[in-house]
């Protein structure tokens, strides 16, 4: 399993059960990813990485557009709906800077077909997992 990410803490909050993760380190930055056995999506993905960007930079340079801010979830933090496009059907970005100078990003996609207000109505399951793994990260 990978370090942050806990199937039973995923299960819990946003109420989908995944059963296969695999993770990877290059340089700095570690990715996870966790799917269910024999279905491409939905799918969780992970990345954490070392970064030199203060707040200020990350809500200036890093936040995508289209992002909203989230409160309460490292020093400043982001979350956005992201469409359908080829075999993947839309999803929920969040992503933070980590007290510890970190940023990570939390995405979780559908398989296609899904409607985009799946995605609307995960988002703040997808920001309270991303609060959990901040919790467990620091």
């Amino acid at each position: 399993m990978c370090q942050l990410l806990d199937y039973v803490l995923i299960e819990r909050i946003v109420g989908v059960k995944f059963d296969v993760a695999a993770a990877q380190k290059v340089d700095k930055t570690y990715t996870c990813a966790v799917q269910s056995m024999g279905a491409p999506r939905p799918d969780i993905l992970l990345s954490v990485t070392v970064t030199t960007a203060d707040a200020e930079v990350f809500q200036e340079e890093l936040i995508p557009e289209g992002g909203a801010a989230v409160k309460g979830l490292g020093k400043a933090a982001y979350r956005q709906i992201r469409g359908a496009g080829g075999s993947a059907g839309p999803g929920v970005e969040v992503g933070w800077l980590t007290a510890d100078a970190r940023l990570i990003v939390l995405r979780y996609t559908f398989a296609a077909g899904q409607p985009r207000s799946a995605a609307d109505a995960l988002a703040p399951k997808l920001v309270e997992l991303a609060k959990e793994i901040n919790q467990t990260s620091v």
